[in-house]
């Protein structure tokens, strides 16, 4: 088995990859987004843990910067970069639209958001695989330009997918302050201080 830093023997293609399950049906009164995967404060937590594999991670991305910022793209590079736009595409599109449900009532929005959770979860299981790192797994947005434009094209959708997430966690805490979970007698109370955990490690990865 590879490792994590390890540079696969194939370049599989980020896009198309997408097979989300049926979302669970759920109560009114519950979290609409029980029964979709979604982003936790924990998985946000352990990316900025994983060392290892960031370093390894980056240490690709660079010799990659360094050796071929000047060459043609390959069909295969092209391919790639054309899979990550479209992904950058979608999350953006994703990030209006939790930011456009965040202006609605908490009642009126709930048919809206398990649309939302399963878009979101198609783009993130699209992009595992992408050959320069999955960016959900990236600990920060790149913080410096880079003329390759497959590397450039990998840190937009990091970008774009912690937008994403982002707008997703602020609507997340919104929806926990109207339901009164922010409440210290609340038995919700340990669940809305972990979405503000959440919330503040995305924002860290977006400095």
């Amino acid at each position: 088995a590879e490792g994590p830093g390890a540079l696969p023997r194939s370049r599989p293609h980020c896009w198309g990859r997408a097979a989300v399950a049926s979302p669970a049906s759920s109560s009114h009164c519950s979290a609409p987004w029980r029964g979709v995967a979604r982003p936790s404060a924990q998985r946000a937590a352990t990316s900025l843990a994983t060392s290892a594999a960031v370093l390894g991670r980056l240490s690709r991305l660079t010799r990659r910067a360094a050796t071929s910022s000047t060459a043609p793209a390959s069909p295969e590079d092209a391919a790639l970069i054309s899979e990550l736009e479209e992904a950058v595409q979608l999350l953006e599109a994703l990030r209006r639209d939790w930011e456009v449900l965040a202006t609605m009532a908490a009642s009126d929005a709930a048919t809206g958001v398990r649309e939302l959770l399963v878009r979101g979860e198609q783009v993130r299981q699209s992009l595992k695989d992408c050959v320069l790192g999955d960016p959900a797994e990236t600990t920060t947005v790149p913080r410096h330009h880079c003329g390759d434009p497959v590397v450039a094209a990998h840190g937009k959708a990091t970008r774009a997918l912690i937008e994403a997430e982002l707008a997703q966690a602020q609507w997340e805490v919104q929806w926990a302050q109207e339901m009164g979970h922010d409440q210290e007698a609340s038995q919700e109370a340990k669940s809305y201080a972990s979405m503000l955990v959440n919330m503040a490690v995305l924002k860290l990865r977006l400095f």
